[in-house]
């Protein structure tokens, strides 16, 4: 999708503050990669979703993406019940991931540590076989 059919679908969405804020959302996505302004746009139009104080009745969206050398990319915007299930299930994936490691290998796995938050209580460790 192009910068203009995203502006556009914002437009759309809420056309009344979009034409408050056309200037300004315009400025605001100059230079912005494709998937930095669709996240834009789509904080911009949530704001205006509930103005009214009526119900969340968007439908939860989950975006997963390869990238570079085998990275990945995660996104999404969930409602309350989805971001539990998506906290959860990554918690107890993590968790386990990182009860089954290694000690000595635990400092690389840095950017696989459990929430803080985590209601995930640990896996029981198992007794290590001397090898």
């Amino acid at each position: 999708m192009a910068r203009p059919v995203l502006l556009a679908s914002a437009r759309n969405r809420h056309p009344e503050p979009f034409a408050a804020d056309q200037p300004s959302l315009a400025d605001a996505v100059v230079g912005l990669r494709l998937g930095d302004t669709r996240r834009l746009l789509a904080y911009w139009a949530q704001a205006h979703d509930h103005a009214d104080g009526g119900e969340d009745n968007e439908p939860s969206s989950v975006f997963l993406s390869k990238g570079w050398k085998g990275r990945g990319r995660l996104d999404g915007d969930l409602d309350a019940e989805a971001h539990d299930l998506v906290a959860t299930a990554l918690d107890t994936l993590i968790s386990k991931v990182v009860w089954a490691t290694p000690a000595e290998d635990l400092p690389k796995m840095s950017h696989c540590a459990p929430s803080p938050h985590s209601a995930v209580p640990p896996p029981p460790r198992r007794a290590r076989h001397p090898r």
